[in-house]
């Protein structure tokens, strides 16, 4: 039983430690563009918009995101 109080907790950690990614393709071309960022879980809103810039640069050129 102790152990099941222990599995929200481990499954917390896991998803903190996933890296943020978005995926993009430009229709054209087909060509794949991510991007990624693995950095520490404390710097989240700041790894969000890292990746949000990232992902408008590519719009700004056509690309398209990908959902999963």
């Amino acid at each position: 039983m102790r152990a099941l109080l222990w599995l929200p907790v481990l499954a917390a950690g896991l998803a903190a430690c996933s890296p943020t990614f978005v995926v993009l393709r430009n229709p054209t071309t087909g060509q794949l563009a991510e991007c990624r960022s693995e950095e520490d879980v404390a710097a989240l809103p700041k790894l969000e918009l890292g990746t949000d810039r990232c992902a408008a640069a590519y719009e700004q050129q056509g690309f398209v995101k990908q959902v999963p």
